[in-house]
């Protein structure tokens, strides 16, 4: 039975209470807790935002729904991407999620498979965490990143800042210990993205936790007395 929370929070303060119980959870639970979230994510986003995934995931179809959840307009109408027309069906959502610096690229490249990685960097935007990543000092990445089985001091295709996200996603618990960069994202990681975007967005119904938890009163005076 989920334990909902009895008062609002402020978004700063349900996100850090979200990472904390997801970074809480154990590697040997991680598999099976992210298989149920994204069951119950996939329903959620179908029922509230009608956004259902295909198996075969492009770039461009998880830029729409990453905007479908956040309903973002560009007031700016430039077209900011080299390879994006006006009839592109990514278009809207490209130039939306670019002017909230979600995308940065030149090149959208929306037809393409959607990797892990790069739907863990849009994921990571989207949830509001990047502020939080760029605090990450080089330590405190490489303990990240060792987590998911990547060599920082080995691993000359990171960028300081794309490091940097990737640690915070780890840690934050938008991705689980099978994290595999450049392994194409399935429908199932794609629902779990989306839907940890709308738990750290406020949008998803909150709970601490469920009855079962050997700490859930901990939990909840915790939340209560934040």
């Amino acid at each position: 039975m989920p334990i909902k929370l009895l008062k609002s929070r402020k978004p700063l303060q349900t996100a850090l209470l979200t990472a904390v119980l997801l970074a809480s959870v154990s590697p040997l639970s991680n598999a099976a807790a992210a298989s149920d979230s994204a069951v119950s994510y996939k329903q959620f986003l179908n029922d509230k935002y009608a956004i259902t995934l295909s198996d075969s995931l492009s770039k461009g179809d998880f830029v729409i729904a990453v905007n479908n959840i956040l309903k973002a307009e560009a007031k700016d109408q430039t077209n900011v991407f080299t390879d994006l027309q006006k009839d592109s069906p990514y278009y809207n959502a490209a130039l939306a999620l670019h002017e909230k610096g979600i995308l940065s690229e030149g090149k959208l490249q929306g037809d393409q498979r959607l990797t892990q990685l790069q739907a863990t960097f849009i994921a990571l935007k989207a949830s509001g965490l990047q502020e939080l990543a760029y605090t990450y000092p080089k330590d405190k990445i490489k303990a990240a990143l060792a987590k998911v089985h990547i060599d920082y001091d080995q691993n000359n295709q990171l960028t300081l800042q794309a490091a940097q996200e990737l640690a915070a996603a780890i840690d934050t618990g938008l991705v689980s210990s099978e994290f595999e960069a450049d392994t194409a994202a399935s429908q199932s990681f794609a629902n779990d993205l989306l839907g940890k975007i709308l738990t750290f967005n406020g949008q998803y119904k909150h709970y601490l936790g469920t009855t079962t938890d050997d700490d859930i009163f901990r939990k909840i005076n915790d939340a209560w007395h934040t």
